[in-house]
């Protein structure tokens, strides 16, 4: 068996390809499809690859989502399963919402749910399974074993919650007041499928002719800032961050006939506090997908993970009918290690968690990522990746250095990696 990675060179964005090969047959998997439209689409056909088992679409994000519509729509792929987010639980609210063009920022949010809506509407057409995957949810892909580690499906039933969206969505002036059956016949302009720079164009316009509607009585306002009796504090969100804490969490395992290769792709996730809480144990990897293009943003929250953690216990029988309470949260990382009152957990204690011996970084140099210290967080014994032609972490951010596609290897006589480009 051997186990291969693409790193496709998009431009921006994820895109990441898993070919896991035996003499019998070959399993594919594709996490995203980066913010180029053809680059995917392309990559495949070069490769003469028709059949895929699996696309994950980790989250509503144009960065992550373009590429993936050329893939659905093409004639000549056969797809499987199509793993993503419930985007009516945000359309219903869309529906009923008000316009705020302050920003600039509102068109890129509305035109990533347009993308989201747009790609789901394609893969139902064409016959795909699509499913709504949260934590726990698991398949056996050939010799991959995929499984879901986050988001939980309370965070489902947390934004479904009319206060909580609005309180979440308010804060970044979203313009709410649209409807998908506007953009139902831009799917196709004089008999080609047009660009994004058409499709941003669109977005914008349809916003500015439509006249807002009233704004909600003022008894309603007092629940723009209710919070959750569910998860409450264990989530905080804007408006802005909404689509990255939708990041569906994958962790890949290929298995061998005497171990294991473990694989974590955690798409955009940026708040780990939730996650290391409760899957703590589950996120020790051989190779960890860098969350966010390696921003520095991303971080967890100590103090707030060991105390959601100690709420989370396992009751085992007694003899005599009693139980047992067990923290699920290991002592070594308890607040007095990380001094929670000092400082906020970084991105390199999480990869201290995670403890990976390979990381992929997929850079996106118009928003300046990577930013974090990456020859800081990678160890001396670490190998890193990315689909750039220069591989100084130095560079990886410069709109200079150009993308590229890498192929990452692993054959079943040992763990060891090693990497060759796309002849």
């Amino acid at each position: 068996m051997t186990l291969e990675i693409h790193a496709i060179g998009v431009s921006a964005g994820d895109a990441t390809l898993i070919v896991s090969r035996n003499p019998m047959s070959a399993t594919t998997i594709l996490i995203d499809g980066g913010i180029d439209i053809d680059t995917v689409a392309s990559y495949l056909q070069k490769l003469g690859i028709y059949k895929i088992d699996l696309i994950v679409a980790t989250h509503p994000d144009y960065d992550h989502l373009e590429g993936l519509v050329q893939v659905i729509n093409s004639p000549i792929l056969s797809i499987s399963e199509l793993w993503c987010f419930d985007l009516s639980i945000l359309r219903d609210f869309f529906r009923d919402g008000t316009i705020s063009l302050s920003k600039k920022e509102d068109h890129r949010i509305v035109y990533c749910f347009l993308t989201a809506d747009h790609l789901l509407r394609e893969a139902t057409i064409k016959g795909i399974q699509a499913y709504q995957v949260t934590s726990g949810h698991s398949r056996t892909f050939g010799d991959l074993y995929v499984q879901v580690l986050y988001p939980p499906n309370q965070f489902y039933e947390y934004i479904m919650k009319e206060a909580i969206l609005r309180r979440i969505l308010t804060q970044k002036n979203i313009p709410l007041d649209w409807f998908p059956a506007d953009f139902e016949n831009l799917q196709e302009k004089d008999g080609r499928t047009i660009s994004r720079r058409e499709w941003q164009s669109a977005v914008k316009k349809i916003l500015m002719e439509r006249k807002p509607i009233t704004k909600n009585p003022r008894e309603k306002a007092r629940d723009l800032y209710q919070e959750s009796v569910g998860l409450g504090q264990e989530f905080s969100f804007t408006g802005e961050s909404l689509f990255n804490e939708m990041s569906i969490v994958l962790k890949i395992e290929a298995c061998y006939e005497d171990h294991r290769f473990s694989l974590l792709f955690p798409g955009d996730l940026s708040n780990w506090t939730y996650l290391i809480a409760t899957k703590i144990s589950e996120l020790s990897t051989n190779l960890w997908k860098i969350p966010h293009h390696g921003s520095f943003r991303v971080c967890w929250d100590p103090h707030k993970a060991f105390n959601y953690s100690e709420r989370l216990v396992v009751g085992r029988g007694k003899f005599g009918g009693g139980l047992t309470e067990i923290s699920t949260f290991p002592n070594c990382l308890c607040p007095r290690v990380f001094r929670p009152e000092t400082h906020i957990g970084s991105l390199e204690e999480i990869s201290k968690i995670i403890n990976p011996s390979y990381f992929l970084v997929y850079p996106y140099p118009a928003r300046k990522l990577p930013d974090a210290d990456l020859k800081q967080m990678i160890s001396p014994t670490s190998v890193l990746f990315t689909n750039r032609e220069d591989e100084n972490p130095l560079c990886l951010n410069k709109s200079t250095n150009k993308p590229r596609s890498i192929i990452i290897k692993k054959d079943d006589s040992g763990n060891q990696l090693f990497k060759s480009n796309l002849k």
